[in-house]
Formats: structure tokens, sequence, C-alpha cells
């Protein structure tokens, strides 16, 4: 399935009538340069019921630190666009972890 992404309100959906069966790729392009921006969603599928999901993504990285991500609720199948960069609480707990393992590694040297 290949869906292209225009804009917020500019994209690719899908309506199925009864149940959803997926399999196989989903491919996302976004057209005329077009930058999503961190927390757009993008509902293109909407269905009454689902089986499967897509066996192969493509697209997902948009670049600039973001990626879509699939999100899928009981009755669609949105993309959400999120942030690659770390959030600084988890640069702080990356930093905490490293100190924990020198003073461990320290201290089994003195021992």
């Amino acid at each position: 399935m290949n869906i292209e992404i225009a804009s917020l309100s500019s994209f690719d959906r899908l309506i199925v009538l009864g149940q959803a069966l997926l399999d196989g790729n989903l491919n996302i392009s976004l057209l005329g340069g077009y930058v999503p921006n961190v927390g757009d969603i993008f509902e293109f599928m909407q269905f009454s019921s689902l089986v499967g999901d897509f066996s192969h993504f493509s697209g997902l990285n948009i670049g600039g630190g973001l990626s879509f991500r699939e999100v899928i609720t009981a009755n669609g199948i949105s993309l959400v666009v999120d942030s690659n960069v770390p959030e600084p609480a988890t640069w702080l707990m990356l930093g905490a972890g490293l100190a924990a393992v020198a003073a461990f590694r320290r201290r089994r040297m003195r021992a």
C-alpha cells in the first residue's frame, strides 16, 4: 500500500467497509518537500475490524530527527510523527547510568 502525504490535510486515505485484511508493505512518501511536525497525526485507514498488519514499512524515517510511528486503534490506522532526538531526561538517565558504571569499575579496581 502506498501513502502519499502532501500536508496535514492532504494525504491518501482508505475507508474499508467491513474487515480490513493487512499484509505486505506500507510505503510512505512525502510530496513537494513537505515536512510534518512532531505530534502530527495522519489517519490514513478506517475500517470496522482488522486482521493482520503490514509486514514491512518504508519511509518511516522522515529525516531531521523525525520519524513516523504506526498507531492501530479499534477502527483505524494512523501515522504519528515522533522525534528521534532523546528527551533531556533520557540524557540525564544515560549520564547517571554511565557514572554508576564508572564508580563501580573504579571501586572494583581498588579492591
